[in-house]
């Protein structure tokens, strides 16, 4: 500290202040230490709309609960400085930075925080791997403190902790199930094979994709994108458009296509039966639209949100009456932009965010939008109030724990996107 005297001579004593406890924060966050409460690292972004560009390919992105941090799961590219692993982002002074990387080979994917944002728990592929959060923060010592294995090929994507911290859940999108796992267990011994409880069957003819708990906890959503054939569900879905069949070669027009697929639902688990037996806690499967792809719940629990990526729509389901009358459950849909992936819901769920991927279109390598929805006008085209610019494929979105700010994994462009929600630029919505 006594290096900056020669620095400061000459300043006045709110600068000399200034510098002085930006120093100290730094000495303090290499021994592990927060912040001190004056240095404002949650305050209004620089700019209603940054791209962030990243050593790797985003996939997921979660905030700590200051919103000071975000992890952000990085998969490789061919470019030999390309990174697989997680990325560290820093939000100081209105703006992010990558603090740094901390490696994990294979790709990762989803990512889950434990509450008490010790644990950074990360989906790898075969591999689901826990990271000392702490350790990531301070970059001392090594993250990796224990992993356990799937099967090779089990694609285990997306995870997601029950609010107690005791159980967590992870989708495995080729063995088209939900692992269960004793975290308390896991964690007091080691992260061993023995903490799986077991694997709940979703179904569907491709798996499911990431979770969504209940407020409450009693219940776990997901989606999988087509149903399966036992299931016995009607012929109603086209091809995407660079879905190659063996009826529709990719690209190829799609107006006289026939339908090939059944829908893709919605999976409700029960979450007390998935602790304790997990092969029978599946209560129920309700279609919902073609290539179903992702899921959000409302802070309330009463409403529930999906996007159907081939149709082009968002769809909002009442969430009694899932169970108690599917056949009604449907409350409205809203017409979206290409093949829509992503959702949050913000607002206390007055506002749906939605990202258009292009995936599988002529557009997949042009940069895309994000669609903005006023939940209180009642679905239809008239809901969806404009668009906000992304990168290219965006993929997954989520919110920080004050829900001012929105970051958006623009897969494609290799750069974490990130909203003021509070200043978000808005054009008017076409399709």
């Amino acid at each position: 500290m006594h290096g900056l005297t020669k620095y400061t001579a000459g300043m006045a004593n709110g600068q000399v202040a200034a510098i002085l406890l930006i120093a100290s924060w730094i000495t303090c966050t290499g021994r592990g230490q927060t912040p001190p409460a004056s240095i404002d690292c949650n305050g209004a972004l620089s700019a209603p709309i940054s791209f962030m560009d990243l050593p790797g390919l985003p996939w997921s992105a979660v905030s700590t609960k200051d919103s000071c941090w975000v992890f952000v799961s990085l998969t490789s590219t061919s470019h030999p400085r390309s990174v697989s692993g997680i990325g560290l982002l820093r939000h100081l002074g209105g703006k992010f930075q990558l603090q740094r990387t901390v490696a994990v080979e294979r790709a990762p994917t989803g990512l889950a925080l434990t509450h008490d944002e010790k644990l950074l728990v990360v989906a790898d592929g075969a591999y689901l791997v826990f990271l000392d959060a702490t350790r990531v923060l301070t970059g001392t010592g090594d993250p990796i403190i224990g992993y356990l294995a799937g099967a090779s090929g089990d694609g285990i994507l997306s995870p997601t902790i029950t609010a107690d911290d005791k159980f967590l859940f992870v989708t495995k999108e080729y063995a088209k199930g939900v692992m269960v796992i004793d975290l308390v267990k896991a964690r007091a011994g080691g992260f061993q094979q023995d903490s799986v409880v077991g694997v709940v069957p979703v179904g569907g003819t491709t798996g499911p994709g990431p979770l969504a708990l209940s407020p409450d906890n009693k219940f776990l959503y997901t989606t999988v994108p087509v149903a399966s054939p036992e299931w016995n569900w009607p012929i109603e879905c086209k091809p995407e458009l660079m879905w190659r069949t063996t009826s529709h070669p990719a690209g190829a027009d799609l107006s006289a296509a026939k339908p090939e697929f059944p829908q893709g639902a919605i999976v409700i688990m029960d979450v007390a039966r998935a602790k304790s037996e997990p092969s029978n806690a599946v209560l129920a499967r309700i279609p919902a639209g073609c290539v179903a792809s992702r899921i959000g719940i409302t802070s309330d629990g009463t409403k529930l949100w999906t996007t159907a990526r081939a149709d082009r729509l968002a769809m909002m389901f009442d969430s009694a009456k899932l169970l108690d009358d599917p056949q009604h459950s449907l409350i409205s849909t809203v017409p979206v932009g290409a093949a829509p992936l992503g959702i949050v819901i913000g607002e206390s769920g007055k506002r749906v965010i939605v990202a258009n991927s292009n995936r599988n279109t002529k557009e997949a390598d042009a940069p895309s939008t994000l669609t903005v929805i006023d939940t209180t006008q009642n679905g239809g085209k008239g809901a969806a109030i404009g668009t906000v610019q992304a990168g290219i494929f965006p993929r997954e979105l989520s919110l920080s724990p004050d829900q001012r700010t929105l970051y958006v994994s623009n897969y494609g462009s290799q750069s974490l996107e990130i909203v003021d929600l509070t200043r978000m630029p808005l054009q008017p919505f076409g399709r």
